[in-house]
């Protein structure tokens, strides 16, 4: 979950208070209006993932959480209270997963496509595919990988183990 904020501390609020969030200023996020949380308008995106915090509206804390956090929502907020003509962005910057730079470094190395080799080994507790050359001068320097899950190296034996019982192998 994250937290965007909103709050109104400078000017007095009616007791009946209309806050409208948008996402990219038309997609409706949340409204409250006279002080009622209103999904008349929202956004099919942002059906069930969004709340506010109705005790805090009081304080003039008008902030939203948003809940499982996907990709398409990162760009700018906006929370806008008319009765006081006051407007607040937020941008929204999402970073990539892990799985996701695994997936753009192999991609761009190989050239091929590895999301659901990836994503299967994910399953299986593997976390991290991390490129490696060997360093004997009595070897070739052929490239090779390193198989890492979160307990460290994985053996040849064990990870051939692990991608059969992943139906990979």
């Amino acid at each position: 979950n994250i937290t965007l904020p909103c709050s109104n501390t400078d000017e007095a609020l009616q007791s009946r208070v209309t806050v409208f969030w948008r996402f990219g200023d038309s997609r409706t996020v949340y409204d409250i209006i006279d002080s009622r949380a209103s999904f008349d308008e929202q956004d099919a995106s942002f059906i069930g993932r969004v709340e506010s915090f109705p005790a805090e509206w009081t304080k003039g804390n008008f902030s939203i959480s948003l809940s499982n956090v996907q990709k398409a929502d990162g760009g700018l907020y906006t929370c806008f209270i008319p009765d006081i003509n006051k407007q607040m962005r937020v941008q929204l910057i999402l970073l990539k997963t892990r799985y996701e730079k695994i997936k753009d470094a192999l991609e761009w190395r190989n050239h091929l496509s590895v999301g659901p080799l990836i994503r299967r080994l994910q399953v299986r507790s593997l976390v991290m595919l991390q490129p490696s050359i060997a360093q004997s001068p009595r070897q070739h320097n052929w490239p090779r990988s390193l198989w890492v899950d979160r307990m460290g190296p994985l053996s040849p034996p064990s990870l051939n183990a692990m991608l059969v019982s992943a139906g990979i192998c």
